[in-house]
């Protein structure tokens, strides 16, 4: 019989306290100190896991938000997320298979010993896992819209600016480092008499045909004959390119303000999808913007 706290040994002490530390202790409840087979190692690991894997996987719910806290998903964070989530699922599943074997350990006389709470087993879990249903359902995306159309309104409906002569903007998903706001802006969309543009949404409905892989392909080498697309003026175009959404700074997605604007249009290989009202989001990463003549 050892105190729980100082290891003395406490076979011999008459009075309920420890001699050395002056815990108390009841020579009745065996949940109050420590007996053979009954270690410190044994009661640690047999407890649910505290607050460093609560911690660790909060971090890895705030990495898997922030992955898809803007027009796209933030491919750094994104991976950064998936490695630390495999990391945490690996000390988890370590864990819980060392608590198993310590609670089996554990003297099955001294039942109050060691306190089991299996709903702190799983909140880890529970955590990443309402991080992803709250991601993969766009709430995170959705916010950042609001956010960033509370900042970027007022630039897309204002005066027209190249992306050279850009002052950087702040918005809340990042930073808008080389936009443009253009007047009678040149785009292309998909001919309307052709299959791919009589859907909504060609890029949700499964895989491209080689049309309009060969299509897009035109686009992006500046040619203005491009099979299956037709050529769009709109009347105000606005392109806010976000860092931070690409493997580097040169590689961003986009929100756009387009009024009257198809549904799909493109702007060279950059695709742009709506996403309410008269605003965009970009299909993936965008091309770098240029003046326009």
């Amino acid at each position: 019989m050892r105190c729980i706290a100082c290891d003395f040994d406490l076979e011999r002490t008459t009075e309920p306290r420890c001699p050395e530390c002056g815990r108390a202790f009841d020579r009745d409840n065996a949940g109050t100190w420590l007996g053979p087979g009954h270690t410190r190692f044994s009661r640690c690991i047999a407890r649910a896991p505290g607050w460093p894997m609560l911690g660790a996987a909060s971090l890895v719910a705030l990495l898997i938000l922030a992955s898809g806290f803007g027009p796209s998903w933030a491919f750094a964070l994104q991976l950064s997320a998936l490695l630390a989530g495999v990391l945490l699922g690996f000390v988890y599943l370590g864990r819980v298979i060392a608590g198993f074997i310590g609670h089996l350990t554990l003297p099955r006389c001294r039942p109050r010993a060691v306190p089991i709470a299996p709903l702190r087993w799983l909140l880890a879990p529970m955590i990443v896992a309402v991080a992803i249903l709250v991601s993969e359902s766009r709430v995170t995306r959705e916010l950042a819209f609001v956010l960033d159309r509370s900042v970027l309104e007022s630039i897309a409906q204002g005066a027209p600016v190249q992306p050279s002569a850009w002052s950087p903007k702040r918005a809340w998903s990042g930073s808008v480092t080389k936009g443009a706001v253009w007047d009678d802006a040149q785009v292309w969309a998909f001919d309307p008499e052709s299959a791919l543009g009589k859907l909504r949404d060609p890029f949700a409905e499964g895989p491209l045909s080689d049309d309009a892989w060969q299509a897009m392909a035109k686009r992006k080498l500046g040619e203005v004959e491009a099979v299956g697309t037709v050529d769009v003026r709109l009347a105000r175009l606005a392109v806010f390119p976000i860092e931070g959404t690409g493997y580097d700074r040169s590689l961003s997605a986009a929100w756009a303000y387009a009024p009257n604007a198809p549904d799909v249009f493109g702007l060279k290989g950059s695709v742009f999808l709506r996403h309410r009202g008269d605003w965009y989001t970009s299909r993936g990463w965008i091309w770098p913007l240029e003046d326009q003549p």
